[in-house]
């Protein structure tokens, strides 16, 4: 399997949190219905430095949690 489609479901959010050095903590938190009706929950944690030498830094970690052992994966 190299993908799938799906909508994301109304009530996820996102937060942010900026720390004293400047960084931005990062919390997305969705739930997606493929198309083949399975109920995938994802979260995205991650950083945002814009003074990072170099540039502006971003890093997120996704995860997938799911019933459906079609995305077992």
């Amino acid at each position: 399997m190299t993908g799938f489609r799906g909508k994301v479901l109304p009530g996820g959010d996102d937060w942010t949190l900026k720390r004293s050095d400047g960084v931005v903590e990062l919390d997305l938190r969705i739930t997606l219905e493929s198309d083949d009706g399975a109920l995938i929950h994802m979260t995205f944690e991650g950083i945002r430095d814009d003074g990072a030498p170099g540039g502006p830094y971003f890093r997120t970690v996704p995860r997938f949690e799911t019933a459906e052992q079609k995305y077992s994966f």
